[in-house]
């Protein structure tokens, strides 16, 4: 996901740039509101937001979020305090009662899982699942064929598959594990849900195995298949 993160602390930027990145998100920093609202009509490209309440300059954290709702952008937002101001949390909720509202001094970049699990379920909602494995997180496109692989250090890859491709990918990444154990899918499930021929499920694996990284394998057990660390 593509991230705005308005943050005046330039230490704590990095910090939350860090984990965002390696969580596989694109992240843009901005230490002044003013800097947000005067590309009000460019916010378009950004697929959330994460807000700290006070900043430098004359604009607050909940002034730039007034003027980005009432610009009616509804992209998920965030928003961080290191107060614990209850006028600010009558304001916020007075512009959108629906956005998190976090204290830095619990939820901070070194304790980031919150705010994670919060984009995570942004992901949900637009529709992409997010499947870890091995140490990457694929994204997986509900509404389209795509699926993305993010490397741990945040670079994105779009797989090159086509229909059936994607969707026996998107089976093995869905059940690859079961109660903590390593599931085998079998051949004649992939022909069921995906519709393809039996004869052409292992050709099919053969170019998804090209597409994953190096360390990750899908080896044939006995005509199924699951994924195991190289």
């Amino acid at each position: 996901m593509k991230i705005l993160l308005l943050e005046n602390d330039k230490d704590v930027a990095v910090e939350w740039e860090t984990v965002l990145i390696g969580a596989g998100h694109e992240v843009t920093i901005f230490e002044y509101g003013e800097d947000v609202i005067r590309r009000i009509d460019r916010l378009h490209q950004y697929e959330g937001f994460i807000i700290d309440i006070g900043l430098n300059g004359d604009c607050s954290g909940l002034d730039v979020l007034e003027k980005i709702r009432n610009f009616s952008y509804k992209t998920p937002t965030i928003v961080l305090t290191s107060s614990t101001n209850e006028s600010d949390a009558r304001r916020l909720f007075g512009i959108d009662p629906k956005v998190p509202y976090l204290s830095k001094l619990i939820h901070t970049a070194e304790h980031p899982e919150t705010t994670l699990f919060i984009i995570e379920s942004w992901n949900e909602n637009k529709g992409i699942k997010v499947v870890s494995l091995y140490g990457y997180k694929f994204h997986i496109s509900l509404a389209t064929d795509f699926i993305w692989c993010i490397y741990e250090d945040g670079t994105k890859k779009k797989l090159m598959i086509t229909t059936h491709k994607y969707q026996i990918l998107r089976l093995l990444l869905e059940n690859y594990m079961k109660n903590g154990d390593t599931v085998v899918v079998s051949k004649e499930e992939i022909v069921n849900k995906v519709g393809c021929k039996a004869s052409s499920v292992e050709p099919q694996m053969v170019h998804i195995r090209k597409e994953l990284p190096a360390d990750v394998a899908i080896p044939n057990h006995s005509g199924g298949y699951n994924f195991e660390k190289v």
